[in-house]
């Protein structure tokens, strides 16, 4: 694709019509070939498993797969969620979810919140469970808490995104504001 001039043939359209817009990239589109190993390939099961509603649905849909053709790729993350703290897992999932509604101030003080708490060790020691055994005693055995994804409770996860007490050391992240933007960006996904 020539870029450069699909750009150009862009800025020189005048109107917003996606009909004519899809047109003009059309015409400067080239067929590609996916290679084997590309995660594009893999989009409708990637899509249908990870869409789910919990990490143990995710879970369970992935084994479903494996069922249905073992394909190396969906093993590997099979092995990699069950070796991962059950904590984490939930928490990302979690987090990757309300992202989703949320504008970059809030995504960045729920970030905080929880990156503060994961330090300060107020729901869980895994991720210095997980330093020890990985980088530390490299034993490659973490000895997670909880030790499974149904003994994740709500109030744990829950936790993660409240302000730090405010006898802590620790202050709630401080943004300044944005003037002049009255709609800020929120994810599309």
């Amino acid at each position: 694709m020539d870029l450069p001039l699909l750009e150009k043939s862009l800025y020189e359209v005048d109107t917003a019509d996606p009909i004519i817009i899809q047109g003009i990239i059309a015409k400067y589109a080239q067929q590609t070939t996916l290679k084997e190993e590309s995660a594009l390939r893999r989009l409708d099961v990637i899509n249908k498993c990870f869409s789910k509603q919990s990490v143990e649905e995710i879970l369970s849909c992935l084994e479903q797969q494996v069922i249905s053709g073992n394909e190396k790729w969906i093993t590997t993350a099979i092995k990699s969620i069950k070796t991962t703290s059950p904590i984490s897992l939930k928490l990302f999932l979690l987090s990757i979810r309300k992202g989703r509604t949320e504008d970059l101030k809030q995504c960045l003080i729920r970030e905080y919140r929880m990156i503060s708490h994961v330090f300060r060790r107020t729901v869980s020691n895994d991720f210095y469970e997980g330093v020890r055994a990985k980088i530390l005693d490299k034993d490659n055995n973490p000895k997670w808490e909880p030790t499974k994804l149904e003994l994740v409770s709500n109030e744990m996860l829950e936790k993660y995104l409240t302000k730090l007490d405010e006898d802590e050391a620790w202050e709630d992240l401080q943004l300044p504001s944005q003037h002049g933007h009255t709609n800020p960006p929120i994810a599309k996904l």
